[in-house]
């Protein structure tokens, strides 16, 4: 593109146009997909904002919405390669946030029209843009991180396959705290479990705090080990879980209701689904152990003098591994027993 307000260029990567951005009101622009479609461009203002741009025919109807919280759209005209004027439509992220998501719509967007999208381009985008609607008006993360992934895939991982068959759906999602902040991930009156998931090749875990491994009152705490090898020929991701759970729980609404709103506590967004599932695990080992005397931990008692005057955010790395005497089961039917507890005690 060029003239009219935008310079053409041939930079490969959004780093390189915001490495340069152009004075006053001008926009540099490149090709979303070069060799793929001559139709999609990408481009960073004088601002440092991100615009998506997408071609449209002259029959075409405008489209343009009221500018929301990140991320505003209209209909303008570019003069590309200095040969004539084509209309776009221009979706403009306004808050670094919204960056990923950006990234996303283009790709899809890309996707639709390779595979023969039929309807009008701006009724493509605005129904694209409708499912990111809700993010771009209210949310202030973008993609979780990889060990917020991995962690959150544990605890999904301990909430289906052993915890919904021991003490039933609605129970098990009530129990569901991790993402509420709470010490442990899963809660009942006088038992508790933490589930820590790791990548490392030693099985180690990061513990946060010296509280985090503290029994809860007047009860037994559990430690589930979930040791995971990224490979790609697994089946199992995040959204794969998540659309498991919902499906068990279409019938029980109260409990799909609690389990959505811990999903968006946890920072999860159904608009980043297509990156979220990029992530493949395979689970090597799962060990469910009892956490006693002897169990690699340490908590505020581990010091005889007390935590230490002026130390404070204290975290350590373990490996559950080294307490095999405290293993209590390897498998989910085996804790059957364990687990049915965290449901007497919360009836």
């Amino acid at each position: 593109m060029a003239a009219d307000g935008v310079i053409a260029t041939s930079a490969l990567e959004w780093r390189k146009l915001s490495a340069e951005p152009p004075a006053g009101q001008r926009i540099t622009t490149r090709l979303a997909f070069p060799h793929r479609r001559d139709d999609i461009f990408i481009g960073v203002d004088g601002v440092g904002h991100r615009h998506l741009f997408v071609q449209i025919s002259e029959a075409e109807e405008e489209l343009t919405e009221r500018p929301s919280r990140g991320i505003s759209v209209s209909t303008r005209e570019l003069n590309v390669d200095a040969r004539q004027m084509l209309r776009f439509i221009d979706i403009e992220c306004m808050e670094p946030f919204g960056h990923a998501a950006l990234d996303i719509v283009a790709s899809e967007l890309a996707d639709a029209l390779d595979a023969g999208a039929t309807i009008e381009r701006a009724a493509l985008v605005q129904n694209m843009l409708a499912k990111w609607r809700r993010f771009w008006a209210g949310a202030s993360r973008g993609l979780l991180s990889h060990e917020d992934q991995v962690g959150l895939f544990g605890e999904l991982w301990f909430l289906l396959l052993w915890l919904m068959p021991a003490i039933g759906e609605d129970s098990a999602v009530a129990s569901w705290r991790g993402p509420f902040r709470s010490r442990h991930d899963f809660e009942t009156p006088g038992a508790a479990v933490e589930v820590k998931s790791t990548c490392t090749t030693d099985g180690s875990h990061i513990v946060n705090s010296l509280e985090q491994l503290l029994p809860p009152e007047n009860g037994t705490l559990y430690f589930l080990s979930l040791l995971l090898r990224e490979e790609h020929s697994s089946v199992h991701h995040l959204p794969g879980l998540i659309a498991h759970a919902r499906e068990v729980l279409a019938d029980r609404h109260e409990a799909r209701s609690l389990f959505d709103t811990a999903l968006e506590r946890a920072g999860y967004a159904d608009v980043f689904e297509r990156e979220y599932s990029k992530l493949r695990l395979r689970v090597r080992s799962e060990v469910l152990y009892r956490v006693a005397e002897g169990f690699p931990s340490l908590v505020p008692t581990s010091f005889a003098a007390g935590v230490p005057v002026g130390v404070s955010d204290i975290s350590y790395r373990m490996r559950a591994d080294l307490a095999p005497t405290l293993a209590v089961a390897s498998e989910p039917g085996s804790a059957r027993a364990f687990l049915e507890a965290m449901r007497t005690r919360s009836t």
